[in-house]
Formats: C-alpha cells, structure tokens, sequence
C-alpha cells in the first residue's frame, strides 16, 4: 500500500470472523502503526452464547494488537435485535447503514474494510454487512452534504475465493502477492506477520474452537494473506 492510513475500521458480522478471516489485514496495519477499530455487528448469539463469544473477541482483538490505544475504545460490539446471528437471518440493511455510519462519524478512519458481496462463505450476515457499507458509499456519491462528517474514507473489501483457492494455505501467498503486483495497485495483498498469533488468537475463541475451525485456521488463504480491492458504488 503506498500510503497508509492514520486510521482503519473493520466492520465485520460475528465475533471470530476479524481472527477467521482478517487477521492478516489487522497484523500489517499494527506493524504499520495504524489506529485500527473493530466494529461487530452481532454478538454471535445463535446457540445463545452471545456474552461468551463477545468476551472472546476483546481477548483476540488484545493478540491481534487492535485498540493499542484502548482495546474498550477501539472494539465495539451491537447486540441489535434487527442484527441476530444466524444464516437464516436476513438482517435490516438500514439497521446496519445506522449502525456503521455512527462509528464512522465518531472514530473519523480513512480506510473502512468489510467482507466483499459474497462474504467469503456466502454467509446471509457477512453479505449484509457488505450491502450496508455499499449502501452508504452509494449515498455519499449521491448526496451533495454527506450525512457522515468523515467524508474522506475509502472502503476495502476482502475478496472471495473459490472452494480450491480457500485452502491452499501458505501456498496462497505468493499467488496474492503475484495477483498485486500485476494489478498496478488496484488489488492490495496483504500476509500475515506472525501466524502463530493467528492461532492464539482464534483458541481465544474457545466456544468456537472445535476441530473443524481448527483445521480451517491450518489450511485456510485467509490465515496466511488476505487480497484487498476498493469498494465502488452499485
């Protein structure tokens, strides 16, 4: 990235999903000094574990060195009934434009990155984050006075892969990293710096870590690097 940003928000659907799917991202804009905020937009509360999993995400966020300032300023987590856990639930999208447009307006970041329209697994709630975020990039373009005072942010999305691209672990990197170089900048790749951490982080997650999501840790692209392009208007 040839100009880092002074401030960064991921903005994600469930708790675990900024360790599952982000942590390269978060570990590059750490080691860059980066203000860096996670907001999550349920407490993941399908098998009514939403206290648990929302502790959870405080203790991956501290390994995942997000909130170096304050961890309690820089990781929010809505517990919005529009907003619930679960593939069957098709959130609000309005609920999540106000949701994120808040945070917006009061962290002020410059790059905002969220899952692409596919979501990485297809998941209803990662796919709403998306459509709010697009939501709100379309009515800036569209509004003369944007509602949101930090008019200056640009969104990143994380690209979904194929089924075979999704687990060819380690082996994704220089594959990421050759798709960068060629894209004269519009495509961002960004790997991991400390994979052990990845782990740490994710076994923080100790309601999730079962042995499917430990696998997924071992073998997924997205422990090892995440590919970033900018998000435009529908």
């Amino acid at each position: 990235m040839k100009k880092w940003p002074r401030r960064a928000l991921l903005v994600i659907a469930h708790p675990d999903d900024e360790v599952m799917f982000f942590a390269p991202t978060l570990q590059q804009l750490a080691a860059r000094g980066v203000d860096t905020a996670v907001l999550c937009l349920s407490t993941g509360n399908a098998a009514g574990l939403g206290a648990v999993r929302s502790a959870e995400l405080l203790h991956s966020c501290r390994v995942l060195k997000v909130g170096a300032i304050s961890l309690e300023k820089r990781v929010w987590i809505e517990d919005d009934p529009a907003l619930q856990d679960g593939m069957q639930s098709f959130w609000d999208i309005n609920r999540v434009v106000s949701l994120v447009e808040s945070k917006l307006t009061s962290f002020n970041p410059d790059m905002v990155i969220t899952f692409d329209s596919y979501g990485v697994s297809g998941h209803s709630n990662h796919r709403a984050v998306h459509l709010g975020i697009q939501r709100l990039i379309q009515r800036r373009m569209c509004t003369a006075e944007s509602t949101t005072h930090a008019t200056h942010w640009r969104a990143w999305q994380l690209v979904s892969t194929s089924v075979l691209q999704k687990f060819l672990g380690p082996v994704s990197v220089p594959m990421a990293l050759w798709e960068a170089a060629r894209s004269g900048g519009w495509l961002e790749a960004f790997t991991v710096a400390a994979p052990l951490d990845v782990v740490h982080a994710m076994a923080c997650h100790r309601s999730q870590w079962v042995w499917f999501r430990k696998l997924f840790v071992l073998f997924s692209r997205y422990t090892y690097v995440n590919t970033l392009v900018p998000m435009h208007p529908p």
